[in-house]
């Protein structure tokens, strides 16, 4: 579940007559290999592409009908806390009608909501907080009492030398009235039990934080992550135009942190990235995922605007709000990091606002969620789901929608029918069983064949044919595989009409 791991995975120099200075991957006993990690990779000898998968869209989890939701609901994040998940959530009340001339100030709160199974969320009663006079029943677990909210992201703290009145640690942007970017603080509250925080210190100043911005406890590295918004190619202290981006920084006690430094992307497009949803992958625990909210903004109205569904609103919007009311777009990417600075990202949505309907296709769809869940599913194997918050300007409650996709499931190496070939570099082998995840087509198949470190074929480890769609098959050699221990190996995957995902060796 949302666990974190220790690293298992780490780097040597291999030198052979070879290969000199090639970079040999020790994979571990029972350290799962997510292939759309592309280190393992040897690309020069694979023909098999590598895909990104799209999750599915499934029930509504939660509506979000209270007085104190009646705008919007967002910036959700989920972490497993023994028995149950809990959810923060951030919720806008304003009850004036976006086609009025009120100028009535949105009131934001920090909500609470929690689930057993991953799959149905409540509400409960907390009594902390009164959105009117008198009104305690209701799940706010934070108000404006601080200041004017925009997020609210909690994690439980996983360091053995955290105090227990700070176990739980919020991560929230609080606005100081001055122009430009010395209007945001990022700032940190506390809390013993998950509910009732205080103020507790300032952690940056002097950047754009109205985004969910994250931090973790890195067990293996000993030191706090977070990953925050942040502009390049602003003119100045005002920001008039600019590029909204991912920040990073570290610190060792959670109070005083590094400098920052913008995170490394692999791509020449320099998309607006609103939000960073950076966390660990529970299976393999060397990888960083990201899912972060990708922000378009097209400056004029068209015709496609005037065939775009919600049109009137859209125009509503445009003239008692402002324009990217009307003209922005959003939908979320998929990225992955081994060190949570440099990250490989795929550049096509991997979520976006699906068929158009009456309130869809604007800014604020397709805003991921923080955190992942495997839940049960209908097949006899579990998958992943993650949430995201709907219905933002329609005006009606908002709701929290699940969706689901196989274990692993981001991306896969694929091969068409007419064939493709997937080779991992060398690595130390150490273990007794090979499982992969992976899927075939009825036609399809998949050849594993176990090659010494030159790429030639060892005598006994070619599998049968293997086909079907599980995210743990047992892949079986005539010999044995611990007469490979200690020994170099590479992996070889001969497809057809075929995808895989990871393998682990156990």
């Amino acid at each position: 579940m949302l666990l974190p791991f220790a690293y298992v995975f780490y780097f040597v120099k291999y030198e052979s007559t070879m290969e000199r200075n090639l970079l040999m991957i020790n994979i571990k006993k029972s350290h799962r290999q997510v292939l759309w990690d592309t280190c393992l990779i040897d690309e020069d000898k694979t023909t098999a592409k590598l895909v990104m998968h799209h999750p599915q869209k499934r029930e509504i989890c939660m509506v979000n009908d209270e007085i104190w939701e009646d705008r919007a609901c967002g910036y959700g994040n989920i972490f497993k806390d023994g028995d149950i998940y809990r959810m923060y959530y951030l919720a806008i009340q304003n009850k004036v009608e976006i086609n009025t001339d009120s100028t009535e100030t949105a009131k934001l709160y920090a909500c609470y909501a929690e689930s057993t199974d991953g799959i149905m969320w409540k509400k409960p009663n907390l009594g902390i907080y009164a959105p009117y006079e008198g009104m305690y029943d209701n799940n706010i677990v934070m108000d404006d009492t601080y200041g004017q909210l925009d997020n609210f992201f909690v994690m439980k703290d996983a360091n053995p030398l955290c105090p227990p009145e700070e176990k739980y640690k919020a991560v929230v942007r609080r606005k100081t009235g001055k122009p430009g970017m010395a209007d945001d603080e990022l700032w940190c509250y506390v809390s013993s039990d998950a509910l009732h925080f205080k103020e507790g210190w300032l952690m940056r100043n002097k950047n754009a934080f109205d985004s969910l911005n994250t931090a973790m406890w890195d067990e293996t590295a000993g030191v706090y992550r977070c990953w925050y918004r942040g502009f390049h190619d602003w003119p100045g202290e005002i920001v008039t135009i600019g590029t909204r981006d991912i920040r990073y920084m570290e610190s060792k006690d959670f109070k005083n942190w590094t400098e920052e430094r913008r995170i490394d992307i692999n791509s020449p497009y320099d998309f607006q990235m609103y939000t960073n949803n950076v966390m660990k992958y529970y299976r393999d625990s060397s990888i960083f995922i990201g899912l972060p909210t990708r922000y378009t903004e097209r400056t004029e109205w068209t015709d496609n605007y005037e065939q775009l569904c919600g049109k009137e609103n859209r125009k509503i919007r445009i003239k008692n709000l402002e324009p990217r009311e009307g003209l922005a777009l959003t939908d979320c990417m998929f990225m992955t990091s081994r060190d949570g600075v440099t990250w490989e990202r795929f550049d096509e949505a991997f979520l976006d606002a699906g068929p158009e309907q009456n309130d869809n296709w604007i800014y604020g769809d397709a805003y991921l969620s923080y955190g992942i869940i495997e839940t049960e599913s209908d097949n006899c194997e579990p998958e992943l789901s993650l949430y995201a918050f709907e219905g933002r300007w329609s005006y009606r409650p908002a709701k929290l929608r699940r969706y689901t996709i196989r274990l692993d499931g981001f991306a896969s190496y694929n091969a068409p029918y007419s064939g493709g070939r997937l080779v991992t570099k060398p690595f130390t082998f150490e273990g007794d069983e090979l499982e992969i995840n992976f899927r075939t087509s009825a036609a399809g198949g998949i050849y594993v064949n176990i090659l010494d470190e030159k790429g030639e074929a060892i005598e006994g480890y070619t599998s049968c044919e293997i086909f079907g769609n599980t995210v743990s098959r047992k892949i079986n050699f005539e010999k044995s595989l611990k007469e490979l221990n200690s020994k170099v190996i590479r992996l070889e995957f001969i497809m057809s009409d075929a995808d895989v995902y990871s393998f682990v060796i156990n």
